[in-house]
């Protein structure tokens, strides 16, 4: 099995390819938007607009080089609302579309290796609806 890769814009030619698998990939993770309103009876309201279904993808062992070489022109891109290509196995040709749903991605020093500063850091992923 190939290590994982992402191509972006969706079906463009940016690609990274990873060097590790993704310390975790989250099946399932909802998060409702709702808004919430209280009357001082203690009444409560609440208007659902909707509960998003969406993947967690954390990665570690990210290079200083790697991070500004390679994921921040990636970041830039969709961290600007553009969709792109998730390949959990790079040697097979199938693949979801998401959207990137953060609104900042802020890697985390992790440690200094010999040569560099190592990073880790999350992508919370909305997959594009047809």
């Amino acid at each position: 099995m190939a290590f994982p890769k992402i191509v972006w814009p969706t079906g463009g030619a940016n690609t990274i390819t990873f060097t590790w698998q993704p310390l975790q990939l989250t099946p399932v993770h909802k998060e409702a938007v709702r808004h919430d309103s209280i009357a001082s009876a203690g009444d409560q309201q609440s208007v659902l607009e909707r509960i998003e279904n969406l993947q967690i993808l954390r990665m570690h062992f990210i290079g200083t080089a790697a991070l500004e070489n390679n994921w921040a022109p990636f970041f830039d891109s969709a961290l600007a609302g553009t969709a792109f290509d998730y390949y959990p196995d790079a040697a097979v040709g199938t693949f979801t579309t998401y959207h990137l749903t953060a609104l900042a991605i802020e890697p985390q020093w992790d440690y200094n290796d010999p040569t560099e500063a190592v990073y880790r850091f999350e992508l919370a992923m909305r997959k594009q609806l047809p």
